[in-house]
C-alpha cells in the first residue's frame, strides 16, 4: 500500500514561472533534476523545474526499481561508493517509509572466484558491520536485517529452479526496493512544493540568456501552447539526462566527458518469477553476464543489459535480438524457467552515461562541470548521474558547486509533510483506482490520460493496461491520450 499527500498541489503556473525571480533554474525532471529541486527547496533556494516532458518520463522511468546500499562495492573494496549508497538507502527508508521495502537478495554459490561460501560469509559480515547505522531512523517494519550464507538444500527451498550443479550455497542479504517509483517521483515534488518549489512540465528550455557573461535567465517554451517565456535566474543546474552534453554543448563547448552513450534495457516479464527474493545470476561461462532478478507484483522484473553497440543506442530501444540474448541468458542461468519472446511485456530501456574507457558497462561515478570556470556562463553547471540510489547526494554535490561555503544549511523544519490515507497505487490486476485517478489528475499537473494512468501511479505495466485505463479514465477527464514530445535523448531539444 502506498500513501498519497493531498497538499500541496502540484500546479503549472506559468505566470510566477515568468514573474518571480528564482535562486535556480533545473533543467530535466528525472531523478536527478527532481532531487536537485528537492534539496535546494529544502534549504530555502526559490527554484523552478523545468521538463519538455512529463515528469520522470525519461531514463528515470525505466529502472529496475532497487535502492541499492552497495554490497557490490565490498567486491572491489570501493569503501566510499559503498558507504554512500548505504546512506543514500537509508534516506529513502527514513524521509519515504511508505515507498520503500525490504527486498531479500539471494545470489547461488558455485565455488568460484569470489563466489565462494567462506568469502562470500566474509563479505556479509563486512557488510553488516559497514553498515551497522543502516537502520537508524528507520521504521521499524522495514529494518534491513543482516546477511548470512545459506547451505544448498536451504537454497534450494528459496529458488526451486536454481542450477544445481556444483551449487555450494548461497549468498542470502537485504536490500531495498521501491514500492511505486511513480509515487516516489511524485511524492519528492510535492515535498519540494511544500517549501515553495515551482515544477513545470511540458515546458522546453530553448535557451540562456546572458549578461556580460553571466546567467540571468532561461528562455523557454510551454509545448501545450507555444507561449514563450523568460524564466529569471543567476544559476542553471542542467540535469537533463541523455540530453545533458547536447545542451552544454549547445550553450558552452561539448564535454565529452558527461555522456558516452550506451543504452541499456530491462524486462518486465509476464511469467511467475523464479523465487520470491531477488536472485543474481549468470549462465555458467567465462565472463557471462550478471542478471538480477526479481518478482514484482506476481510478474518478473529482469535486468539490466548494458550495450554500446551504436544502432541499437541511437535507435533507443534493443533490437528482438538483443531481447532473445537476454532472454537466452536467463534461461541458461536459471534452469527449469522458461521466459520467452511472447512472455515480454514491456522492455525499460533508457540512454545511460557509458564507462569512459569504453565497453558495454555503464559509468561509475557522476560527472559535475561548473562551465563558468572553463569558459562558459558564470551560473551554468551540468550535472550527470549514474544510479539512481545516489541521486540525492550528487544533488547535494552540485547544489555546493553552484553556491560554495554560502550554501544556505539544511533546514530541519522544511520536514516532509504528512501523508495522508493509504491507496493502492501499484500495478496489480484489478488495482486501477478511477477515482483516485481523476484526483491525481486535478491535483498533479497532469495534461494527458497517459500522465495519470503511466506516471501519477503504477497502473498501467504494459500497453494492454495502459490502454485499458485509459480508456476508463476518458469517460470521466476531457483530456488527451498523450502530449507528443520527443523522446529523451532523441536529440538536443529535449531538456
Amino acid at each position: 500500500m502506498n500513501t498519497i499527500n493531498h497538499e500541496p498541489v502540484l500546479r503549472r503556473d506559468l505566470a510566477r514561472a515568468a514573474d518571480a525571480e528564482f535562486d535556480l533554474v533545473v533543467i530535466g525532471a528525472g531523478v536527478y533534476g527532481v532531487m536537485t529541486t528537492l534539496e535546494a527547496a529544502r534549504r530555502g533556494l526559490s527554484v523552478c523545474l523545468i521538463d519538455a516532458q512529463d515528469f520522470n518520463a525519461g531514463v528515470s522511468f525505466h529502472s529496475l526499481r532497487i535502492l541499492h546500499g552497495g554490497l557490490r562495492y565490498l567486491q572491489s573494496m570501493d569503501l566510499p561508493r559503498f558507504f554512500e549508497s548505504v546512506s543514500e538507502r537509508r534516506w529513502f527508508f527514513r524521509h519515504f517509509p511508505e515507498q520503500c521495502e525490504v527486498l531479500p537478495c539471494l545470489m547461488p554459490l558455485y565455488g568460484e572466484g569470489l563466489k565462494r561460501p567462506s568469502t562470500f560469509r566474509v563479505a556479509m559480515a563486512m557488510n553488516d558491520a559497514l553498515s551497522f547505522r543502516r537502520n537508524a531512523g528507520v521504521s521499524a517494519d522495514i529494518h534491513l536485517p543482516g546477511g548470512k550464507v545459506l547451505g544448498p538444500q536451504d537454497t534450494a527451498r528459496r529458488f526451486p529452479t536454481v542450477r544445481q550443479e556444483g551449487l555450494r550455497g548461497a549468498g542470502c542479504w537485504p536490500d531495498g526496493r521501491m514500492r511505486c517509483h511513480q509515487r516516489l517521483m511524485i511524492e519528492m515534488l510535492r515535498w519540494a512544493a511544500s517549501c515553495g518549489a515551482l515544477a513545470l512540465n511540458y515546458v522546453r528550455a530553448e535557451g540562456l540568456r546572458v549578461e556580460a557573461g553571466r546567467v540571468t535567465g532561461v528562455q523557454a517554451t510551454d509545448v501545450l501552447t507555444g507561449q514563450a517565456l523568460t524564466i529569471s535566474t543567476t544559476r542553471v543546474m542542467n540535469t537533463a539526462g541523455p540530453a545533458c552534453r547536447a545542451l552544454a554543448e549547445r550553450w558552452h563547448a561539448d564535454t565529452p566527458a558527461l555522456f558516452r552513450p550506451t543504452l541499456a534495457f530491462n524486462l518486465l516479464l509476464d511469467v511467475d518469477p523464479p523465487s520470491d527474493h531477488a536472485v543474481a545470476v549468470a549462465p555458467p561461462k567465462k565472463d557471462a553476464r550478471t542478471f538480477f532478478v526479481t518478482p514484482w507484483h506476481g510478474r518478473t522484473f529482469a535486468g539490466t543489459y548494458h550495450t554500446e553497440h551504436a544502432d541499437t543506442v541511437k535507435r533507443g530501444a534493443p533490437s528482438t535480438e538483443l531481447v532473445a540474448e537476454m532472454l537466452l541468458g536467463l534461461r541458461e542461468a536459471i534452469p527449469g524457467w522458461s521466459p520467452m519472446p511472447s512472455d515480454v511485456a514491456r522492455v525499460h530501456a533508457g540512454r545511460l552515461p557509458g564507462d569512459p574507457g569504453g565497453g558495454d558497462d555503464a559509468a561509475h561515478r557522476a560527472v559535475r562541470v561548473d562551465h563558468g570556470k572553463i569558459g562558459g556562463p558564470h551560473g551554468l553547471y551540468t550535472v550527470s548521474g549514474v544510479k539512481y540510489t545516489t541521486a540525492g547526494l550528487e544533488a547535494r554535490r552540485g547544489l555546493r558547486l553552484a553556491w560554495g561555503y554560502s550554501l544556505p544549511d539544511m533546514q530541519e523544519k522544511r520536514k516532509r509533510p504528512e501523508v495522508g490515507a493509504p491507496v493502492d497505487a501499484c500495478a496489480a490486476p484489478g488495482g486501477f483506482d478511477l477515482d483516485l485517478a481523476v484526483r491525481l489528475a486535478e491535483q498533479e499537473s497532469a495534461v494527458c490520460l497517459e500522465d495519470v494512468v503511466c506516471r501519477r501511479a503504477d497502473w498501467a505495466p504494459d500497453d494492454r493496461s495502459a490502454e485499458s485505463a485509459m480508456a476508463q479514465l476518458g469517460l470521466r477527464l476531457d483530456l488527451p491520450r498523450s502530449i507528443s514530445t520527443p523522446e529523451p535523448g532523441d536529440s538536443e531539444e529535449h531538456a
